[in-house]
């Protein structure tokens, strides 16, 4: 569209040169040369009308879009904070139980049984387009449950998030039991770096969730 009004403006100069060459020096009619002048400035003056109004759509519709994406961003994070709080209840209405989780499924089992008794949509298990479970989705936040993960299992967990937030979901990892410092700035390091956003961390530090011995 531009183009086509520079090419517009063009003509205008060379049929107005034109015009004083043809009026001064060779006595062209004047009436002519405005016949000519006022189609060509009409056509301009509505090319510019439509390239206003085709600009004008564009802006609004880009506002349109940062306005969704900022309305989506906050949704995001209210959903966030709110899966957050739910997470540290159930935790803590687990640990007030006194009973030892053996394997994850067992505590993963018991979190979204105690998030629904609070009034949280949560399904257990959700599987996701590339073949992967997570251990549980509660709104479009992936749940992975960890009984205080060993070195092994943190080295699981650093592999499953890259698998879980290629598809735009957001993570929540849940921690059962004690996270180790050396453990805990490793899982925190990795979201910091990679994640930030996507990826959040809750626990509560209970010692006694610790993953029980084996039973000989």
């Amino acid at each position: 569209m531009k183009k086509i009004l520079i090419i517009g403006l063009i003509l205008i100069c060379l049929v107005y040169i034109w015009f004083v060459v043809g009026y001064f020096v060779m006595g062209y009619n004047l009436v002519g040369v405005i016949l000519i002048l006022v189609p060509i400035i009409i056509w301009l003056i509505w090319k510019f009308i439509k390239w206003r109004k085709f600009n004008r759509e564009i802006e609004e519709e880009i506002e349109r879009r940062e306005r969704l994406k900022e309305e989506e961003h906050q949704r995001r994070e209210r959903l966030r904070s709110e899966i957050d709080k739910y997470l540290r209840d159930a935790l803590g209405i687990m640990d007030s139980v006194d009973k030892w989780y053996r394997d994850e499924d067992e505590a993963n089992k018991e979190l979204v049984l105690y998030l629904k008794s609070l009034g949280v949509d949560a399904n257990y298990r959700h599987r996701l387009p590339n073949g992967r479970t997570a251990d549980a989705i509660v709104g479009d936040i992936l749940i992975e449950g960890k009984v205080s993960p060993n070195t092994e299992g943190v080295d699981r967990l650093l592999g499953q998030l890259c698998d879980y937030t290629q598809y735009g979901n957001q993570v929540n990892i849940v921690i059962y039991g004690r996270l180790e410092e050396g453990a805990r700035r490793r899982v925190e390091n990795e979201i910091h770096l990679r994640y930030t956003g996507k990826v959040f961390l809750t626990y509560l530090d209970n010692p006694k969730r610790q993953r029980a011995p084996s039973v000989i």
